[in-house]
Parts: C-alpha cells; sequence; structure tokens
C-alpha cells in the first residue's frame, strides 16, 4: 500500500495543476508531499491530526468521508494501545531503575513483580530512638508496600527497611499524639517542628517520621490516600 501511494505522489507531481497546488502548499510548510506523508508514520498521533484535518476539508456526503472516519476511528485505537503500552513500559523502567541503584534489596520484596506499582519517591527524616536523633532516609512509596534506603555521600542507596501497605495492617497517624512527643527529645517539642511529624506502622515496624515541609507532609499523605482510594488506615484529627 505505501508503493501505491508513493506511485500516486509521483503522478500528482508530474500533473501540471497538481503541481501548482503542492508547490504553493510547499512554499507554506516548507516540506514536500513526500515529507507529509512519511511524518506521520513516525508518530500515530500525527496521522490522527491528519485524518482529522482531512475530515475538514472532506465532503460529508462522499465515500471518501467515512472512509476517514473509518480510518480515524481505528487509529484512536491504535493510539490509545501505544498509549498503554507506554505506561506499562514507563512503569517497568522505573521498577528496574530502582532495582538496580539500590543496593541489599531482599529477593522476598520482589520489586519487579509484574502487578507492583511505583507511586512516589522523596525525602524524609526518621526518628531512630536509639541515637535519640533524625536520621535522613530516601522512600519509595509502591501500591503494595513502602521501603526506605541510605544514600551515602557519593550517591550510593542501600536498603535499610521496609513497610507492608497491607488493607487490615498497615495504618498511618496524620499528627503526632502526646505520647509520640514524649519520646522526642525536648529540643524536639517545638509545634512547628512537630506539626511536621506523622506516624507509619504496619504492625510489625513503627516508625516516626518527619517532613522537611508541611506541604511535603501533605503530599505524602495524599499519597497513601490514593493507593487504596480512600482513608481508611489514615487516623487524625487534622485534614491536610
Amino acid at each position: 500500500m505505501g508503493d501505491t501511494i508513493m506511485n500516486l505522489v509521483d503522478t500528482l507531481v508530474r500533473d501540471k495543476e497538481a503541481q501548482k497546488v503542492l508547490l504553493e502548499a510547499q512554499k507554506k510548510s516548507n516540506l514536500n508531499l513526500h515529507a507529509h506523508l512519511i511524518m506521520p508514520i513516525q508518530r500515530v498521533p500525527r496521522l490522527e491530526m491528519l485524518l482529522k484535518s482531512l475530515l475538514e476539508h472532506t465532503d460529508p456526503n462522499t465515500t471518501e468521508f467515512r472512509q476517514l472516519n473509518l480510518a480515524l476511528f481505528d487509529i484512536k485505537l491504535v493510539a490509545a494501545y501505544c498509549n498503554q503500552k507506554k505506561q506499562e513500559s514507563d512503569k517497568r523502567y522505573q521498577l528496574c531503575t530502582i532495582a538496580l541503584k539500590v543496593k541489599n534489596i531482599p529477593d522476598t520484596l520482589n520489586i519487579l513483580d509484574a502487578n507492583r506499582q511505583f507511586i512516589h519517591e522523596g525525602p524524609l527524616r526518621v526518628y531512630v530512638p536509639d541515637t535519640k536523633m533524625l536520621h535522613s532516609f530516601t522512600f519509595f512509596l509502591f501500591d503494595s508496600m513502602m521501603m526506605w534506603v541510605d544514600t551515602d555521600p557519593i550517591g550510593d542507596m542501600t536498603y535499610k527497611g521496609s513497610l507492608s501497605l497491607e488493607t487490615g495492617k498497615f495504618h498511618i497517624e496524620r499528627e503526632l499524639s502526646q505520647m509520640h512527643v514524649n519520646f522526642l527529645p525536648a529540643s524536639m517539642h517545638a509545634p512547628s517542628f512537630v506539626s511536621l511529624g506523622f506516624v507509619l506502622d504496619d504492625f510489625n515496624t513503627l516508625l516516626v517520621v518527619f517532613a522537611l515541609s508541611l506541604e511535603q507532609k501533605a503530599e505524602w499523605i495524599r499519597k497513601f490516600e490514593n493507593i487504596h482510594g480512600g482513608t481508611s488506615y489514615i487516623n487524625g484529627m487534622t485534614d491536610l
């Protein structure tokens, strides 16, 4: 079919009247007809745009209009399929990138699980009771679990721990309770600092974490809310 179209184009170029039209169009776009025909093949969305443009300049009562409409319907299906596959490929790439750059991830986490979805990545500070200090980690949030890693001065990441987000076990406390505040050193009792904290708990591991800002804290809470489409495992009195 491609050869047939190109043969037709060659015929048009030899037609004096058609050549005038083609040359006039080329002056406006700086592209000849061959270039216009090749461009849509390179990207499906361009082909969709071309078909829409052709429909605008085609008599609705003609057979050609009906054929163009059918072609547009088909190309929309192809575009949707391509977009779906691209999204799947992008997600797979994200998981592979994380699996490659983080050392010592336990095999039991199965980062490359085909059903796993990466949600969010960002820094959080964790209160470590043994040292009574905050330690900064990079957290990776997935649809069914969360893990945190340590980053050394040259940027290498090492796995440090994980939480299960299984429904019925995992929950978040939006605000630190007075009991949690009492466990903190007096230097961390300032209301402005306490307001940055929240608690992550899967009944095996409990983390008291602090965001870098209220905006970042709100973003994390929203990410957790969106995972299961609700807030059933998020406790707290303050809406962010």
